[in-house]
């Protein structure tokens, strides 16, 4: 007797799952090169339609135009064509082949890029300037600076710092300050405080974004105040008796009115020459 076995044979078809969508990246309503921190808009268009949930997204290249680590600049909730807008990070570096994609979320799509290159320009500053290279604690002078590409954003402030002086920002004094987002100078003062020193340098601190300028590169002198020993005529006096006593000031730094105004002091010692607890014998106020 015959028997039939009917054998089942099962084929597995594996289907690749494929979407109709499509996104193409367009033109930019403004026109590069772009600054760090600029902002503009982005358009792009659709074939077929994205799911209610979909958000576009905006995505930056690296330098070089290469999606594999991008940014993000941008996103919008629609299932349509339209417009991104998109700001590039005002921390983003140079460069001159930069290209912008969107990609959708639902379903999950990459676009074409935009298709050209285009340059990003950076917010920094270049090396500040003055012309003094010895100064008097006091001293007030110009210090100038420019910028390598772009202007600062909106409401920038560029505030002086000083180093020790051995040319370290390591604990900078704090000069004067301008608010502005352009190229310029701000008018310094060296406090009256600063220590005499050889090797002082001065830099410009930015805030927004926050940005620090090279040192001025050369070494500024910081003279000291000092008195020379005073001089009159005589070598002995009657209890009472008047006399002129002459003074100069050591590395022509005249001493400051501010914070409060000076006053030189002539002072007597003991019988013994101690000024251990002098005497005051007649002052004047003045700054030289």
């Amino acid at each position: 007797m015959l028997r039939y076995v009917l054998v089942g044979l099962a084929i597995c078809i594996s289907t690749i799952k494929s979407f109709s969508q499509t996104i193409t990246t367009g033109s930019f309503d403004s026109s590069p090169p772009f600054c760090s921190g600029a902002s503009f808009n982005v358009l792009y268009s659709i074939t077929e339609t994205f799911a209610a949930d979909n958000i576009f997204t905006a995505q930056l290249s690296d330098p070089n135009g290469s999606f594999a680590s991008p940014v993000t600049i941008g996103s919008a909730a629609s299932t349509f064509a339209g417009q991104i807008t998109v700001s590039i990070p005002a921390s983003q570096s140079a460069g001159v082949s930069y290209r912008i994609r969107v990609v959708g979320s639902s379903p999950s799509i990459s676009g074409a890029d935009n298709g050209t290159d285009f340059t990003i320009k950076v917010i920094d500053l270049n090396t500040p300037t003055f012309t003094e290279a010895i100064v008097c604690p006091g001293a007030s002078f110009s210090l100038s600076y420019t910028l390598v590409d772009c202007d600062f954003l909106s409401g920038n402030v560029f505030t002086a710092q000083l180093s020790n002086a051995s040319g370290s920002f390591a604990s900078p004094t704090t000069l004067q300050s301008t608010t502005t987002n352009g190229a310029g100078s701000v008018n310094i003062t060296i406090p009256t405080s600063t220590p005499a020193g050889t090797g002082y340098r001065i830099r410009l601190v930015a805030s927004n974004p926050v940005r620090t300028s090279p040192d001025n590169g050369t070494n500024l002198k910081v003279n000291a105040y000092g008195i020379d020993a005073p001089t009159f005529i005589g070598t002995s006096f009657c209890q009472g008796e008047s006399l002129t006593i002459s003074y100069t000031i050591q590395n022509g730094c005249g001493f400051p009115f501010l914070p409060s105004d000076n006053v030189f002091t002539a002072q007597l010692s003991n019988a013994s020459g101690s000024f251990a607890s002098p005497i005051n014998i007649g002052s004047v106020s003045s700054t030289n």
